[in-house]
């Protein structure tokens, strides 16, 4: 009895990780580390690669990372070396060459645009809505502005 209930419990255990991709993934070769306030990099070894100087990171995609140094984001490469000056309020991982980027205009709006791996901005910073790229598609948006009749 126990062992059928083991044999179940171990059945459904694989079913839901094998589809949810966590058992399948395989570690990124560079894995964000931190040493008391800052983050950097380090191998599966846990061998530093890349210096702790950021005040956040995020997982390499597409050969990039977003890193967060004095509230700005930008984007390095696995070498270490800034590819993008942080200069945005916030950025995402690269999806099809490109990154959505977003700036804030004042306390209550923000822009969304796109940058591709240089760092040049290649759709503006105009969307108020946007989402990664997928397939050489991504949804965007901008919200009109509310007309009264007079």
């Amino acid at each position: 009895m126990n062992t059928k209930r083991l044999i179940i419990f171990l059945t459904l255990f694989t079913m839901i990780f094998t589809s949810c991709g966590i058992v399948s993934k395989q570690l990124p070769s560079l894995i964000p580390y931190r040493v008391g306030e800052k983050w950097g990099y380090c191998d599966t070894n846990k061998k530093i690669v890349i210096q702790p100087a950021y005040d956040e990171v995020g997982f390499f995609s597409e050969g990039l990372a977003w890193v967060k140094l004095n509230n700005k984001y930008g984007y390095i490469n696995e070498k270490g070396e800034i590819i993008v000056s942080p200069q945005f309020d916030m950025a995402c991982d690269f999806h099809d060459g490109l990154a959505r980027v977003l700036v804030y205009i004042n306390t209550v709006a923000v822009k969304y645009g796109y940058v591709d791996k240089s760092g040049k901005v290649v759709l503006n910073l105009t969307y108020d809505y946007a989402e990664d790229f997928e397939n050489g598609l991504a949804r965007v948006g901008v919200v009109s502005p509310i007309v009264h009749r007079t």
